[in-house]
Parts: C-alpha cells; sequence; structure tokens
C-alpha cells in the first residue's frame, strides 16, 4: 500500500501532499539511530532547505569524555609549544 502524507509544507506553507528530505550529521547521538539528521517536509515544488539548527540529545558521559580528551589535545599541544 503506497501511503503519502498531507500537511503543510515547511518551506511555502501550503497545504498539500509532502515529502520527506533528511539532512544527515555524522554525529552519534540519542535522538536517532545510528546517526543524527533532521527531516524537512516539503511539497514537490519547494526545494528543501536544511535547517540553520538542530537539537542534539547525547547521553552526559559521552559529553564528559569528550571533554576530557579535548582538554588532553590542548594539553599536549601547550607542552609542543
Amino acid at each position: 500500500m503506497n501511503e503519502r502524507e498531507f500537511g503543510t509544507c515547511e518551506i511555502c506553507k501550503k497545504e498539500t501532499y509532502l515529502q520527506r528530505t533528511y539532512f544527515r550529521y555524522d554525529i552519534k547521538c540519542e535522538c536517532h539511530s545510528p546517526k543524527h539528521f533532521e527531516i524537512v517536509f516539503h511539497c514537490k515544488d519547494c526545494t528543501p532547505i536544511e535547517p540553520k539548527e538542530t537539537n542534539v540529545t547525547l547521553k552526559t558521559e559521552y559529553l564528559q569524555e569528550l571533554s576530557k580528551t579535548r582538554t588532553k589535545k590542548i594539553e599536549r599541544i601547550i607542552n609542543e609549544i
């Protein structure tokens, strides 16, 4: 069965059947799997535009590890100077 979505185009605001365009990002997140993405719903006449902002859900432990890794890299660079 071929189902189509009906709603408001995010570009021109027209009520119509919608298409989906996915913008994918190389970020492992908790909100999507396996990588983060944003969906733009648009009509067949509009060119989808990448969102200017996105919200990413990450585990706090991942942020803490990322912070430690970056701090170590900065310290290493400083010590090389």
